[in-house]
């Protein structure tokens, strides 16, 4: 089976299937791999980013950024005739909109490699135990592609997490914090004093205000299992008692839950609220789906380029949510000799996930639009 684009359709059908809930086994397994606080990050990207051309290819990419002077007092508030009346306008200190080139560092990749001899010469145009080969064939290569995408999505997830973690504000601009809650500026995080507090809905609100008082208006929750994973849960039942509905508030509040990941990464308790505008992501292939022939190997080895689209994962992207793509690399080459003189093919796929990750400008005092909440015990 050469690598052509009808080739290529066949494994795209048979890995969209085994993403499917009747998938058989072992197919579900790979799907155990979760990527949670990638998926949130993915999903919640607002940046505009425009390629830019390195050699001919689009290599870097550029992002225009606003950051402000840090003030919240106008230049004049007054009355009507303490404004200036003058002809000219008095130039002021302005917004720093510089568009800032970026390099592509997200490169993330695994290997799939396939003889062509599973219980007979998948890879030829002979079918084997009254399959078609092509579709036997298709199904081995799709499931170790899907084995392969969810690897990646797990690294992604991994960088994801130390990303959040590594960018979390040095400062806090909430002069006023509950007597529960304390700001660490070493740690760069908001330590809660009561595991418990975390799945308090009024504490939910003391949370938003300290958000609020930081500037961030718009936001989302990224959180670990202890982290309001419960209350979110009863939330959507307990609301039917006529003395807890209050939990109703959950639902004002976007929440993306990491459990298996996040507080396994970083230990103890933890919940990352964060603003759009504090990172840009993007997502990247050099080629199209149409697979292409490249020259041949080193050693004349056929060799094909295409990108693949992830089933379920997506990234909003230049104002347009759409599925993460893969740049994948074919080569096929010769695997040896085996008994009986039989020559037999190898067939190997390289698998890349291609993007970047990146904080916004820091504004004047430093505060990156990502607040880091810990506790010390699970509950």
């Amino acid at each position: 089976m050469a690598q052509t684009a009808t080739a290529l359709g066949f494994i795209i059908e048979r890995i969209n299937r085994m993403f499917a809930d009747d998938a058989p086994p072992p197919y579900l397994q790979p799907l155990n791999i979760t990527y949670n606080t990638a998926d949130a990050l993915l999903r919640e990207n607002r940046a505009d980013v425009s390629e830019v051309l390195i050699n001919g290819r689009c290599e870097e990419y550029k992002i225009g950024w606003q950051v402000f002077a840090d003030s919240d007092t106008p230049a004049v508030n007054g009355t009507v005739a303490s404004l200036s009346e003058g002809c000219d306008l008095t130039p002021v200190s302005v917004a720093n909109t510089d568009a800032v080139v970026y390099a592509s560092n997200i490169g993330i990749e695994d290997f799939v490699s396939e003889d062509d001899n599973k219980c007979g010469n998948l890879f030829s145009d002979t079918g084997n135990s009254g399959h078609a080969s092509e579709e036997d064939a298709a199904t081995l290569i799709a499931g170790s592609m899907m084995h392969s995408m969810a690897k990646i999505m797990g690294g992604l997830n991994s960088q994801a997490i130390t990303f959040l973690h590594s960018g979390a504000t040095p400062v806090n601009r909430d002069l006023s914090l509950p007597d529960t809650v304390t700001f660490d500026a070493t740690l760069d995080e908001f330590q809660v004093s009561d595991a418990l507090l975390f799945q308090d809905p009024d504490f939910l609100t003391d949370v938003d205000a300290i958000v609020q008082n930081n500037r961030m208006g718009n936001y989302f929750f990224v959180n670990g299992r202890y982290a309001w994973n419960n209350a979110k849960i009863n939330s959507k039942y307990h609301r039917l008692n006529d003395n807890e509905r209050d939990l109703v508030r959950f639902d004002d509040y976007k929440m993306y839950f990491d459990i298996r990941n996040l507080d396994a990464a970083l230990g103890g308790i933890n919940s990352f609220a964060v603003t759009p505008g504090a990172y840009a992501m993007w997502n990247t292939s050099f080629s199209s789906p149409v697979p292409r022939r490249l020259s041949p190997g080193s050693t004349g080895q056929e060799r094909w380029a295409f990108s693949i689209e992830h089933p379920t994962a997506v990234i909003f992207q230049n104002g347009r949510l759409q599925p993460l793509r893969f740049e994948v690399i074919y080569q096929r080459t010769c695997g040896g000799q085996r008994a009986g003189q039989q020559m037999y093919d190898m067939h190997t796929w390289k698998i890349v996930l291609m993007g970047g990750f990146k904080l916004s400008p820091a504004s004047a005092n430093t505060h990156t639009g990502i607040l880091h909440f810990t506790g010390t015990t699970g509950v």
